[in-house]
């Protein structure tokens, strides 16, 4: 549910996919992003 409202009120908070993704704490879905990945945390702010 939060990531559907998250992703429609985009325009709102100004916050893009990747953050709000990050926010529920989802592994990468895409091999090559996760394979350039590493972080343990994305720091956004």
């Amino acid at each position: 549910m939060f990531s559907t409202i998250a992703h429609e009120k985009i325009d709102e908070h100004g916050f893009n996919s990747d953050i709000i993704e990050t926010c529920l704490a989802h592994g990468e879905q895409n091999k090559v992003k996760a394979a350039y990945n590493r972080t343990n945390k994305i720091k956004y702010f």
